[in-house]
Order: C-alpha cells, then sequence, then structure tokens
C-alpha cells in the first residue's frame, strides 16, 4: 500500500521548521489562526497540484500559494510518501515564481535540507550536494503540475524512471485528485460521481486487446517464470542488489560528470573571453617589471657607491678614533689634567704678567735718571777694565820680546 506518510514545512507560509505524520486517523483541533487550513491545503496540493482549486479565497489583498507558503528562497514543503519497497520524498519550492519539484529515492531526512547550525539550505544546488554526498539517487526537476500528476498517478509511458513514485497506475485518474479535492472542500461528492471515479480507474477506454500480442509474451511463459525464480533465490537477489547499488552509483557519476563537464565548459569559456584582457595586462605588467628592475638596478648602484663611501669613510672614522685612543692614553700618562688646569689659569696669569709689567714700567720712568747715571758708570767700569786688560797685554808682548 502506498500512502502520504509525512509532510515536512521549512521556512513555509509562517512555520519555520515542523514535521507532521500523517501515517494513521488524524485529526486536527485548535483554534483559528493555529494552522489547520495551512496544513489541509498543503495535503491537498500533493494530490490535485492545482494552486487554483485548494479552497483559497481570490481577491486583491489574498497572497497566490506559491507566494503564501514559499515566500523565500530557502522555503521547502517535503512530502514522505510510503511504498512497499520503502519511502521517498518529493521536494516542492519555487523558482521565478513557478513551483518545482523532485522526486528523492529515500525517506525524508532533516540534514539533507538543514545544516548544522540550523538553517535551511539557501537552494537546490546545497541540496544536491548533500545528496550526491550521501549516495542518494533524485529525479530530474519536475517544472509543470501535469507531469508531476502524471508521475503521481501512473501515467508514465515512456517514464519507466518514475514508475516507482506512483501512488497508482491509471491512465484516467482526473477523477481521482477532484474527489480527493471535494472531500476536502466539503464540494458536492454524489454516488454517481463516485461511481464514475472507480470506473476510470479501474480501466482504460476504447480499450482493445491484441491477442497476438498476449501470444508472443506467452510464448517464453515457462522460461521466464524460471528466470523469475532464479532471480529470486538469495545469491541472485544479492547480486540484483549490489547491480542496483552500482547502477545508482554510475547514475550519480554520469550526473556528477555532466556536471563537471558543464562546468570546466563555462570556465574555459570564461577564460577564453578573459585571455585577451590577461594578456594585455601580463604585457603591461611585464613593462611595469622591466622598470622596477631597471630602477631596482640603479637604485642598487647608488647604494653601492653610497655604501662604499660610507665603508671609507667609516674606516677613516675608526682610525681617527684609534688614534684618538692612543692620544687619550698618551694625555693620561702626562698627567693632561693638570695641564688642562694650568692652561684654564692661563688668562689669569697673563693679567697678573701685564699688570706686573705696567708697574715695572712706573717704576722704571722714577728711577730713570739713576738708571741712566748707574749705566754710565757701568760703561766707564767697563771702558777703564778694557784699557786695563789692553795695557796688560802689551806689557805681556814686552816683556816677551825682551
Amino acid at each position: 500500500m502506498r500512502y502520504l506518510n509525512k509532510v515536512s514545512f521549512i521556512n513555509s507560509a509562517t512555520v519555520k521548521y515542523a514535521e507532521l505524520d500523517l501515517n494513521g486517523n488524524v485529526h486536527f483541533i485548535g483554534t483559528q489562526g493555529v494552522g489547520k487550513s495551512t496544513l489541509l491545503r498543503a495535503i491537498l496540493f500533493f494530490y490535485n497540484a492545482n494552486s487554483l482549486k485548494l479552497g483559497v479565497p481570490l481577491g486583491p489583498t489574498n497572497k497566490s500559494f506559491a507566494e503564501w507558503y514559499f515566500p523565500y528562497q530557502n522555503s521547502y514543503i517535503v512530502y514522505e510518501v510510503q511504498r512497499e519497497t520503502g519511502a521517498y520524498s518529493i521536494l516542492a519550492f519555487k523558482v521565478q515564481n513557478r513551483l518545482n519539484f523532485y522526486f528523492i529515492d529515500a525517506p525524508y531526512q532533516r540534514e539533507l535540507f538543514i545544516d548544522a547550525d540550523g538553517r535551511a539550505f539557501e537552494s537546490w544546488d546545497n541540496i544536491r550536494a548533500a545528496l550526491d554526498t550521501n549516495n542518494i539517487f533524485y529525479s530530474r526537476r519536475i517544472k509543470s503540475y501535469e507531469e508531476y500528476r502524471d508521475i503521481l498517478y501512473g501515467n508514465n509511458q515512456g517514464k519507466k524512471d518514475f514508475q516507482r513514485y506512483a501512488l497508482l497506475e491509471s491512465r484516467q485518474y482526473l477523477n481521482i485528485p477532484r474527489t480527493i479535492q471535494n472531500v476536502f472542500l466539503n464540494s458536492k461528492l454524489d454516488a454517481e460521481f463516485i461511481k464514475q471515479t472507480i470506473i476510470d480507474s479501474m480501466g482504460e477506454d476504447d480499450l482493445q486487446i491484441d491477442l497476438q500480442v498476449y501470444a508472443h509474451h506467452l510464448k517464453d511463459f515457462e522460461t521466464q517464470l524460471n528466470d523469475i525464480r532464479q532471480f529470486r533465490k538469495t545469491a541472485v537477489v544479492k547480486q540484483a542488489q549490489a547491480a542496483a547499488q552500482l547502477y545508482v552509483a554510475i547514475i550519480h557519476l554520469q550526473r556528477q560528470r555532466r556536471k563537471n563537464v558543464m562546468e570546466l565548459r563555462g570556465a574555459l569559456a570564461e577564460i577564453e573571453k578573459r585571455e585577451p584582457l590577461l594578456t594585455t595586462a601580463l604585457g603591461a605588467d611585464e613593462q611595469a617589471l622591466q622598470r622596477l628592475l631597471l630602477k631596482i638596478a640603479k637604485e642598487e648602484t647608488a647604494f653601492k657607491k653610497r655604501n662604499d663611501k660610507y665603508v671609507s669613510d667609516l674606516a677613516i672614522i675608526g682610525a681617527k678614533i684609534k688614534s684618538a685612543r692612543v692620544k687619550k692614553e698618551q694625555y693620561e700618562k702626562q698627567n693632561i689634567q693638570e695641564i688642562l688646569q694650568r692652561v684654564a689659569h692661563v688668562s689669569s696669569l697673563n693679567q697678573r704678567r701685564e699688570n706686573l709689567l705696567a708697574e715695572k714700567n712706573v717704576l722704571g720712568g722714577q728711577f730713570q735718571e739713576i738708571s741712566q747715571k748707574y749705566e754710565a758708570l757701568h760703561a766707564e767700569l767697563e771702558n777703564q777694565f778694557q784699557r786695563f786688560c789692553n795695557q796688560k797685554e802689551q806689557e805681556k808682548l814686552v816683556e816677551k820680546e825682551s
């Protein structure tokens, strides 16, 4: 038996997050404004996929189904459907004010739609990355309500990949969602309409049976039956499960390869578009680099010259410092401090000398006559002494001659 098992709201309507199990008899009670109608219309939309037939009043002040249930980019409704082989999920979200769907071959898992911080993923790309990480198969995007209803009610001619998601299989299913809609909206539902709905769901109009086709299929019935029995063996079932898992992995790898090819093509186109600009920019950068290298070379030459001069000056200063140290040692041996102290008194000594010379001149002027007389007497005595010496010399010469 296949049935709607759970509905999950993520940033939908006025609900930030909610999970509602529907796997049994459910009774909705509560005061006005708690969300009963919001939930009922979301359930009805699952069955009829018609945003205009949900019992929403029309008017300029009323929001449409897409505007009310999907106000944000990361608004989602996830339906979980139970089936004999396990549950699958249907993701509904808004793209350019139109609802799109994905069929996901796995039960609802919160971590596939919400990150570790409790925020809903911003776009389908994030959800797809989470599905790919967990090796979960998902369908292509379903963009129309009609195709969604065809998949849900089994009208899947030429779409074998979607048969696993059908609640039932009937080409004349249009009255089924209409019946469910009338039940939800408390509309008129007479016995004739129900009978016609059952008849349409049981058979097809103008059904023609081709016996040749059945004869062809029954021709190898025993062989096919033996193949089925062989397939149901435990070892074969395990091998089939492994093959199915490999098939899912191959589909995933092919999808990833197509994605990578598209990304590479986009990157290549972007590179080819930017290549002329980058080449021009590269040429300009190379010219600027050459100018900088030339400037650096000039600066290095000038720096070397300045450095050589500084080294030479430093050597001279070093020699002078060494000489100063030697002279300092010599001066210290010569008691330079005492000499400096004496030199410091030179001005006072010179002043004293000038004072003494002035005093001498004053005294000399007073006794100049006495000095002249003394010098005349001294000169007379010198003359007398010289004559005496000359006389004595003559007397010696006379004595020698005699």
